[in-house]
């Protein structure tokens, strides 16, 4: 278990430079305005700036390609829909929810390369394909969240090349991942536990993806579950 630590934190902190690369740069830049023509901005939700949005999607809505929307600690009852290319960060991952109030996917992301990182996000509504995260875009990343009390945790279908890291995807009422018809997704160091009806499934002709460093732990029905035609997956140093 030593070794298997170590390696976790060298892994994620190379993650962290990659990311914070990324990120920083934006978050240093002007914060007057909620709105530029170039992209690249920063839109604030919640707190009590001059300006702020109080919804999420209210802020998505007004972004540009390029754009960080910054949501500040609270709790937002709503269902978010990315269709931009944006970084959509939390303040706290704890303390920054958002709330599907038992309708829906509590966040659907149809756009490609968009960042999610430091939310809980929960109560989707009941019923397949309900989702905590719904992606059906590619080159995704869904970093450092709590994702429960949904239906599936996180639901990628017809989606390649994302990455999910570093998340805690627990108590969902389905299944923790559910991967459907995608392929080229790195999925690593997440916490996936208390599912209902299996902790991992890789499903219907989802090809080339690799699972590493994940815990997988007391799920319903499976830790892992590989099934129609899903093959040339890579499932290394995870505890199941």
């Amino acid at each position: 278990m030593l070794k298997f630590n170590v390696r976790k934190i060298l892994v994620w902190g190379i993650i962290l430079l990659f990311v914070g690369a990324s990120i920083i740069p934006s978050m240093g830049m002007k914060t007057e305005s909620n709105k530029s023509s170039m992209g690249r901005a920063i839109l604030y939700v919640g707190g009590s700036g001059p300006g702020n949005y109080s919804t999420i999607q209210e802020a998505i809505d007004n972004a540009s390609n390029g754009d960080t929307v910054y949501v500040y600690n609270g709790t937002y009852y709503e269902n978010v829909v990315v269709n931009k290319t944006i970084n959509l960060i939390g303040e706290d991952r704890n303390a920054t929810i958002i709330d599907g109030g038992g309708s829906g996917d509590v966040v659907y992301v149809s756009a490609d390369w968009v960042n999610i990182s430091g939310f809980t996000i929960q109560n989707s509504g009941s019923g397949y394909p309900n989702s905590g995260i719904y992606i059906s875009s590619n080159h995704t990343i869904i970093l450092d969240n709590n994702v429960q009390n949904n239906y599936d945790g996180i639901y990628p279908y017809d989606s390649n090349n994302n990455t999910i890291m570093n998340n805690r995807i627990c108590s969902n009422s389905r299944r923790g991942i559910d991967m459907d018809y995608s392929s080229y997704n790195s999925i690593s160091m997440n916490d996936v536990e208390n599912n209902s009806q299996g902790g991992m499934v890789i499903d219907k002709w989802s090809l080339n993806s690799t699972f590493h460093l994940n815990n997988i732990l007391n799920n319903g029905m499976s830790g892992i579950s590989i099934d129609d035609y899903s093959n040339n997956n890579l499932i290394i140093e995870n505890v199941i």
